[in-house]
């Protein structure tokens, strides 16, 4: 029987201590306000977030896909598995999807 890792990026929204729990490795994607950017889950989490989205004068945030390396990193830290399952949005919402074919 092969050993199976499974991996979403950080929009799954999937709570860091559950995703650890479940064994399922969560790729940060890059979130920015203004001129700050974050990994969303390691700089940046669902709270600091928020805070900053309901902030008077809060500039609207951006987030960009988390790079081919930073997947290719997180699959080659599985090495013991013999197969790696990638959940991401569809290709049509985000670039994402293209950044896990590594």
């Amino acid at each position: 029987m092969s050993r199976v890792a499974i991996f979403t990026d950080s929009a799954s929204d999937l709570d860091p201590a559950q995703a650890a729990a479940e064994g399922i490795g969560v790729v940060p994607l890059l979130v920015t306000f203004g001129s700050e950017t974050y990994k969303s889950g390691v700089d940046l989490s669902t709270e600091e977030f928020w805070k900053r989205m309901v902030a008077p004068d809060a500039p609207f945030p951006k987030t960009a896909a988390a790079s081919p390396g930073d997947f290719k990193e997180a699959f080659e830290a599985a090495f013991a598995a013999t197969s790696r399952l990638s959940l991401a949005e569809t290709k049509e919402l985000a670039a994402q999807a293209a950044s896990t074919r590594v």
